[in-house]
């Protein structure tokens, strides 16, 4: 998770970071996935508490949990006389 950073902003929920260079083994260079920079972007329901959002990195996996806001329920409004 060191070479990944997270930010959410007007809806939009940015993952961008960098991956190591292969390791390199005499002349060849032992790569499972691709290297460098990266940037993705999700467009974020309005229904997610942006303050809720949570992201944990284990075994090479990033998880990121958004969870919902509460329900808002009808306010009722009285209506004052004078």
């Amino acid at each position: 998770g060191e070479h990944v950073n997270i930010s959410y902003e007007d809806g939009l929920l940015r993952i961008e970071g960098e991956l190591p260079m292969p390791e390199r083994k005499g002349n060849v260079y032992v790569a499972e996935r691709q290297y460098g920079k990266f940037m993705r972007t999700f467009q974020i329901p309005n229904v997610v508490d942006p303050n809720k959002i949570q992201a944990t990195f284990h075994d090479g996996i990033l998880e990121i949990v958004c969870e919902k806001k509460m329900e808002s329920k009808p306010h009722k409004i009285e209506i004052q006389t004078k």
